[in-house]
């Protein structure tokens, strides 16, 4: 059984790659309605320098569903599913391409394009978007105590997720998040990370960036190069036989990170708040072994490991809930159960239905029942963070 974690991590995400390329499209968001996706928008930088922001000319893309056009290009850009190696930022790019307006015609703020098939013909209608220019936040007296940082400074190295870039900071390395559309968005997050300063096993805030009008941009946090919790799973189970009863990882490890990461939801809940999309892709593995969550204002929910009461709600076309709402301790633990049944078996697909396995290293009857605890139908029914995080502390060596 594998007992140094160090082999798993990924050594060359630490170095800085190669500087990126001139290129004439960035796609730096990507919003649709959440449930009925009968809509998209892009924000596409064009002409821009890859590692300076606001350089170049911000674009915003439109297109909605074409009820009067089956075929139209926009529909089947919308009901693209993109094969693993592609984003889905692409098949809009390639529309684009097909109906590009005369750079002339842009605008110094925002200039929107809305693509629309009519009468057969694919067009593209160019105005300026005066009222989706935005309007970003101070920082209000209760962060006010957090290091600002000008977005200028930044040199932007590469994208790690859709609003999250690594950025470089007089030669070091941050997690830039970045403030899109949902501008109180990071006010949430910053109020919540900033409460759990003290926790190690909540990424830390690093600093607030500002633009020139001392507004918030987003923020710096750690930089963290081991991997998400799947990429380590995916690591040390390279090489191996996809049987789940053949597993890789010393008990003593998974269960650790099990500690870790109940203690992560502990802290969270602690301040009344709630994660709402716990996934092993939302946390990290550091190069020293730790385990650390992040985001805490997620745009949606994974189905792999949302609670079943969170995806009625979700996948409901008639409900008007706001995404935050939904969420709740009893849904943070069901996926939390979840996640420790994947450690466990060394897996992260398949997870919703809990298929124990009796090889070397498996789980014991005692973390199996904590597991089922936590994916009862009932939430009352669920345990909370503490009564799990009771449990596991409770045993030193993995059996009690």
């Amino acid at each position: 059984m594998l007992t140094d974690i160090s082999i798993l991590i990924d050594r060359n995400s630490f170095e800085s790659p190669e500087p990126q390329c001139r290129v004439r499209f960035d796609v730096v968001g990507l919003e649709s309605h959440p449930r009925l996706k009968n809509w998209e928008r892009a924000r596409i930088l064009y002409e821009a320098d890859p590692q300076v922001y606001d350089s170049g000319n911000m674009l915003l893309v439109v297109y909605r569903r074409n009820e009067a056009e089956p075929d139209a290009i926009e529909n089947q850009v919308l009901d693209y599913v993109p094969p693993p190696d592609e984003f889905k930022q692409n098949a809009t790019l390639r529309a684009l391409h097909k109906v590009f307006p005369d750079p002339s015609t842009f605008y110094p703020t925002l200039t929107r394009i809305v693509l629309e098939t009519v009468n057969g013909k694919f067009t593209a209608s160019v105005t300026e978007a005066v009222d989706e220019i935005i309007d970003y936040l101070p920082i209000p007296h209760h962060l006010s105590h957090i290091r600002t940082v000008p977005i200028v400074e930044l040199r932007k190295v590469c994208d790690i997720a859709l609003d999250v870039d690594r950025v470089t900071l007089q030669g070091e390395s941050f997690a830039f998040k970045r403030t899109e559309s949902n501008i109180e968005g990071p006010l949430t997050e910053l109020t919540i990370l900033d409460k759990l300063r003290d926790s190690p096993h909540i990424i830390n805030i690093e600093a607030i960036v500002v633009n020139k009008d001392n507004k918030i941009r987003g923020f710096l946090m750690s930089y963290v190069y081991a991997g998400t919790l799947s990429d380590i799973l995916a690591r040390a189970r390279q090489g191996v036989s996809e049987d789940r009863n053949e597993l890789v990882l010393d008990w003593s490890i998974k269960l650790t990170w099990a500690r870790q990461i109940t203690q992560g939801v502990y802290d969270l809940h602690s301040i009344s708040s709630y994660n709402g999309d716990l996934k092993p892709n939302n946390i990290l593995i550091g190069p020293d072994g730790q385990a650390i969550l992040i985001d805490f204002l997620p745009m949606g929910i994974s189905k792999d490991f949302a609670a079943p009461e969170l995806l009625e709600e979700w996948n409901d076309e008639n409900s008007d809930a706001i995404l935050e709402s939904l969420f709740s301790g009893p849904a943070d633990m069901y996926s939390l159960g979840l996640i420790l049944y994947a450690l466990a078996i060394e897996n992260v697909s398949g997870v919703r239905t809990p298929v124990w396995s009796d090889g070397q290293g498996s789980a014991p009857n005692w973390y199996r029942d904590l597991v089922e605890s936590c994916l009862v139908l009932d939430p009352f029914e669920r345990p909370s963070a503490v009564d799990v995080l009771l449990i596991l502390n409770h045993s030193d060596s993995g059996i009690i």
